[in-house]
């Protein structure tokens, strides 16, 4: 099943564009997880976000015991929609 996020994507991209990113998406790895804990700059998490979405870091787990974490979506610049972020 796609993701919301998806499904819309693909109305709107070429049958090329498409299979381009079942290709990237299927490279992605789950070996890898990274985890914050307590996190003072948004920014600089956001910044973290992009750099896990660049090299295809699939799930990355944000405990927050001060401060519920908010995503800056801003400076994620929509990475936050290709990866699993879990909020502990």
């Amino acid at each position: 099943m796609l993701s919301k996020n998806l499904e819309e994507l693909y109305k709107k991209i070429t049958k090329k564009r498409k299979e381009k990113i079942e290709k990237v998406s299927k490279e992605r790895t789950y070996y890898i997880t990274l985890v914050l804990e307590n996190i003072s700059n948004t920014k600089d998490t956001s910044a973290v976000l992009r750099t896990c979405e660049s090299f295809g870091i699939q799930n990355v787990h944000i405990i927050n015991t001060n401060q519920k974490y908010k995503v800056n979506k801003g400076v994620a610049i929509g990475s936050f929609k290709w990866l699993n972020i879990y909020l502990l």
